[in-house]
């Protein structure tokens, strides 16, 4: 799996989370819950906007220069782990952008996936009950006694969310402090490579121009070395024998050089 991959699947794990939280907001509301946990469940589900926003932020600004299309750039950031993410140019353009830093990001991005991981384990997100939850979300009302019953306030299913919200606040900052790190990270490494990148663009610029300058330079000395020719073997110094030479600076490649000479013929 490539290093685009996994950032596709980083983005991807952060909605997975919130429509977890905001299933389990549904259910708890239906069943008259929901004040028992509500402001950790804000809590969590603030800091997961946050987080994912910074990520997508991250994500677009490492997309801009590659992809010229910003039809596909949506694409790639409004469904993550979809076949886009597959695409193997924009994966190696991805790696000749960063360079040196290549390594190094694609750690970070490892680093999320496994903190995004963690956190939807303290979700309860891959356990049978919170599976039985998700699939729940869309109440009947024959339903709706059974599952107060399942997640009624005496229930070990909401007993063990309850304290998975509620107590692991200690938990909860470490998790989002260290995602909020590697954003950081990211975002920092990005920069420096994009500068670097641009230093060394201009640096080639300029050693371009010191090329062109030193070349136009000796054109001029060229032009002047003939033109004293021309002016020391003309020696007669009457008006009607005269020299003109018309130097002009032209942006095109090819070089003129005009003279242009009067004189008369004298008769027999």
């Amino acid at each position: 799996m490539s290093g685009f991959q996994i950032a596709g699947i980083v983005l991807g794990a952060f909605p997975i989370a919130i429509n977890a939280l905001e299933a389990y907001q549904d259910i708890a509301e239906r069943v008259g819950l929901f004040l028992t946990i509500k402001n950790e469940y804000i809590n969590w589900k603030n800091e997961l906007n946050f987080h994912k926003l910074s990520f997508t932020i991250n994500m677009r600004q490492l997309l801009l220069p590659l992809v010229a299309d910003d039809d596909m750039i949506a694409e790639l950031l409004n469904a993550p782990g979809g076949d886009r993410w597959q695409d193997k140019s924009v994966a190696e353009l991805l790696e000749k952008r960063l360079e040196g830093s290549y390594e190094l990001y694609m750690q970070y991005i490892q680093n999320m996936r496994r903190i995004l991981e963690e956190i939807n384990r303290e979700l309860l997100i891959d356990s049978e009950w919170a599976q039985k939850l998700l699939a729940n979300s869309k109440l009947t009302s024959s339903k709706r006694m059974k599952l107060k019953t399942f997640f009624s306030k005496e229930g070990l299913a909401h007993q063990v969310y309850k304290f998975k919200l509620c107590n692991n606040e200690a938990l909860r900052k470490r998790l989002f402090g260290e995602l909020q790190e590697y954003n950081d990270k990211l975002e920092r490494l990005l920069k420096t490579s994009d500068e670097g990148l641009r230093i060394s663009t201009h640096r080639k610029s300029t050693q371009q121009s010191q090329t062109n300058d030193l070349a136009m330079c000796g054109f001029w000395k060229k032009a002047k070395s003939a033109y004293q020719a021309l002016a020391s073997a003309w020696t007669c110094q009457c008006q009607q024998h005269d020299a003109k030479l018309l130097l002009q600076h032209r942006v095109a490649g090819k070089a003129e050089f005009d003279i242009t000479l009067n004189g008369r013929i004298a008769a027999d």
